[in-house]
């Protein structure tokens, strides 16, 4: 037994049957993916590691191809390359399709099969908490991969008004035109880029979502809206980042009386979704796996803080 900054880590030996999973981005350094899938994995008594490799965007194909040369057990993906995976993979299921995102690839037979994990993993916490999302407005903050899995989730229970922050018109319009092919009954507006929105309020919105990068370990001290937007009592602040623990946006939405969820149990649900997908003999075992796994992270989180 070894520890990680004092939390208990269970050490098994690795041989030749062991297995690997990976999560390929760019970059990766800043992820907690492989300290908590391998500590659900070890929970699980699977012989298999998990990986971060930094992959860069003209290496995605060949990565991705690789779980078939080299035997991965499966890939997750993260920024930038979700948009781009579908291209890479054999098919892609039901939620893939419609999302048009990928963040994990698991193996039907001899095919590799995308799907996304992120629109689960994404709602949970808020139906967790108990908030209502039928026809409420939503306030979007950036439009790449995440973002579509996060608008998927929404227009599944009944959101339908979205306003839209970006920092390129041209990307957001493009996620606009995803939108309308893709969602229907969906009514959703650009509303302009940081500079713009600095004296625009929408105090309409009940709900906020960051999934951008912006406030992410080491630029912990950014910010995705600008200093003069002001958040409220009564509006839920979901920002997609995790690391660090309390994004410089969930300090703000706390000191305006908003409600906070940062990205952590989002990562820890895609996760637990992706594993059950690679083991799916082991489904209902992963599945129960949630709290226990979130619990472990959050600990690493406090003694990083009370020890790094």
């Amino acid at each position: 037994m070894r520890h990680h900054n004092n939390i208990e880590f269970m050490s098994t030996a690795i041989d030749a049957k062991t297995g690997l999973a990976v999560l390929i981005g760019h970059p990766v350094e800043h992820s907690l993916s492989p300290l908590f899938m391998n500590y659900a994995m070890q929970r699980l008594e699977l012989n298999c590691r998990y990986l971060a490799f930094d992959t860069k965007p003209d290496c995605l194909g060949d990565t991705i191809a690789s779980m078939r040369t080299l035997g991965l057990k499966g890939i997750n993906i993260t920024i930038p390359h979700k948009n781009e995976a579908p291209k890479y993979v054999d098919d892609l299921d039901s939620d893939a399709r419609k999302i048009g995102a990928v963040n994990c690839i698991y193996r039907k037979g001899e095919h590799l099969i995308g799907t996304n994990t992120d629109h689960s993993g994404f709602i949970h916490p808020l139906k967790e908490r108990g908030y209502e999302l039928n026809a409420i407005e939503v306030l979007l903050i950036g439009c790449g991969g995440a973002a579509r899995g996060v608008v998927y989730a929404l227009w599944n229970e009944g959101v339908r008004i979205i306003h839209l922050i970006n920092r390129t018109r041209e990307n957001a319009q493009k996620f606009i035109t995803w939108c309308n092919k893709s969602l229907q009954d969906l009514d959703i507006a650009y509303i302009g880029n940081l500079r713009s929105i600095q004296n625009k309020a929408t105090p309409e919105c009940r709900l906020v979502i960051n999934t951008t990068p912006v406030g992410m370990y080491p630029a912990s001290d950014d910010c995705p809206l600008p200093e003069e937007f002001r958040l409220h009592k009564g509006q839920v602040v979901y920002d997609l980042v995790y690391n660090p623990e309390t994004t410089m946006l969930l300090q703000r939405a706390r000191n305006d009386g908003a409600d906070v969820i940062n990205g952590l149990p989002m990562l820890i649900l895609q996760g637990i979704y992706s594993l059950s997908l690679w083991f799916p003999q082991k489904k209902d075992k992963i599945i129960s796996l949630s709290n226990p796994v979130l619990e472990y992270t959050k600990r690493y989180f406090k003694g990083d803080r009370e020890h790094g």
